[in-house]
């Protein structure tokens, strides 16, 4: 019974690691300089509080919807459009110069991160 075992390191498997690693990256360097941005932006710092918090919101708002959908839909393209809107939402970052502006990009990104969550990692199956 000589079985060659498959490996792990599949392309799909590689290109979710990389997806993930920037997407994290992306995150991380987000949160830490967004209230920094708001703050420049005429802020106070409760209003930074919300702006901050208000994606968390939304993400954790999105996970109850998104698990289902992920079994109703294909999840291929329920992920590559998750990753479309966060995507846009870092770009939108830059473009947007209001605070309530703001808001509703991190609203929508907070949408885009609930959504790529659940059974995301087995979209490529």
């Amino acid at each position: 019974m000589n079985k060659q075992k498959e490996s792990i390191w599949s392309f799909p498997y590689i290109v979710l690691m990389a997806v993930n690693l920037f997407q994290s990256m992306a995150a991380f360097m987000t949160n830490t300089t967004l209230p920094v941005y708001a703050d420049a932006l005429g802020a106070t710092p409760s209003m930074v509080g919300v702006i901050v918090s208000s994606f968390s919101v939304t993400a954790l708002l999105c996970r109850p919807f998104a698990g289902p959908a992920f079994d109703s839909f294909s999840r291929k393209r329920l992920l590559v459009a998750s990753q479309l809107v966060i995507c846009t939402c870092m770009v939108l970052y830059g473009i947007v110069n209001s605070l309530e502006g703001l808001v509703a990009v991190r609203l929508l990104h907070g949408v885009g991160i609930g959504c790529s969550g659940p059974d995301g990692s087995f979209a490529l199956e």
